[in-house]
């Protein structure tokens, strides 16, 4: 509208004024009938060079507006609350799908028990947060799961070798004491008696200082005393232990040694595999008819040297072969030559300190042939220290 007048506040205006005003602005005769009491209005300055309006001024029914504002009362009074409820609702589900995992982990955990390390926690996302904890946690399992069996086995080691210990020392003991009592009551009477019972005391009392011998050195095994690891000429140490084996066999048995022209060097402990060789040769010199022939060779193959002891002797029965190497095992009567049973599972300790193998063909009446296996670059790194953290007897 043209105000040809500085501008009046419309609350200052009369009633009659602020009718005259409605009818001026207003164009229709349907809304010139309204009561302005029952309009709003909203008025904005114009400043323009063009125009000699100073106010542009909009009115409206308040019956109109209502009309607008009514549809949105049911989205107001139920939508809104729905769409609350349906956001508390999925709120819940999803929270309650993100803990399903942690839930299912804790009742798997809660099942795992000291015997019973098998079990692992269920991994259904393994590259999220929770599917990491459960990965890093089942390697924990798996690493005290190793623990556990390899305690369990050094226990049952331990019980059977005590076992195995009290029943072979039982006899020479019992032996020994039976010839003590008979010399006590009236062997002293009897030269002969007396003689026999001096030699049976003495044969029975070098049994258990063997026996006694065998067990400490499995035992020394066991708790992983250090090796003496050096490069040895493997010739030097065959020369040696076929020389000494020559000895014991008092020329009843050929004792020969088979060896390339060069050298065969090898990191080992000298003394141990000399033993190795010692128990080799003996059990082969014990169980070869005379006239039959013991041979140790060696050999080198890439990264490996190799050992055998070969002899011409009765052989074992297949049954045997896969207790060959067990403590206090004795094959049948053939090889029970008063033996505690324990050379060829000191031997088999001693090579697999060393990181080899050891193994055994034989055909019954034809004698028989053990193999060592050493690498040449001498014992793995952790092979002493896992052996150093093992408890001994």
């Amino acid at each position: 509208r043209e105000i040809d007048r500085e501008p009046a506040r419309y609350d200052d205006l009369s009633n009659d004024q602020r009718e005259e005003l409605w009818r001026k602005v207003v164009a229709t005769d349907d809304v010139a009938t309204v009561n302005p009491s029952e309009l709003y209005g909203y008025g904005v300055p114009v400043h323009t060079a063009d125009s000699e309006a100073r106010v542009v001024e909009v009115w409206r029914s308040y019956d109109q507006a209502a009309e607008e504002v009514v549809p949105f009362l049911p989205v107001t009074t139920f939508v809104i609350p729905g769409v609350v409820f349906l956001a508390i609702a999925g709120s819940w589900l999803m929270a309650k799908s993100a803990m399903a995992p942690v839930s299912e982990i804790v009742r798997q955990a809660r099942l795992i028990g000291e015997h019973d390390l098998s079990r692992r926690l269920p991994v259904e996302r393994p590259h999220d947060e929770i599917g990491q904890l459960a990965t890093t946690f089942n390697g924990l399992l798996a690493r005290l799961d190793v623990a556990f069996r390899q305690r369990e086995e050094l226990l049952r080691r331990q019980r059977q070798f005590v076992a195995d210990a009290s029943h072979e020392l039982r006899t020479p003991l019992t032996s020994i004491e039976g010839y003590a009592r008979m010399l006590r009551q009236w062997g002293t009477q009897d030269p002969e008696a007396t003689r026999e019972a001096a030699e049976a005391i003495e044969r029975e009392a070098g049994r258990m200082r063997r026996l006694v011998i065998g067990m400490l050195d499995l035992a020394h095994g066991d708790v992983g005393v250090e090796l003496d690891a050096g490069r040895h000429d493997l010739r030097e140490v065959i020369n040696d232990a076929v020389g000494a084996a020559r000895m014991v066999s008092g020329g009843k048995v050929g004792v020969f040694a088979e060896f390339p022209s060069e050298p065969v060097v090898a990191e080992v402990d000298r003394e141990r595999i000399y033993q190795v060789l010692g128990i080799l040769l003996d059990n082969g010199i014990k169980y070869t008819p005379e006239g039959g022939s013991v041979t140790a060779a060696v050999r080198r193959s890439g990264d490996t040297v190799t050992l055998s002891v070969r002899d011409t002797g009765v052989g074992i029965e297949p049954e045997h072969l896969p207790h060959i190497f067990d403590r206090f095992y004795r094959a049948d009567a053939a090889r029970s030559t008063g033996g505690s049973g324990l050379g060829l599972a000191i031997a088999k300790q001693i090579v697999e300190r060393h990181g080899g193998e050891i193994a055994v063909e034989s055909e019954p009446g034809e004698g028989s042939t053990f193999t060592v296996t050493l690498p040449a670059e001498g014992p793995p790194p952790t092979a002493d220290a896992e052996h150093d953290r093992r408890p001994g007897f």
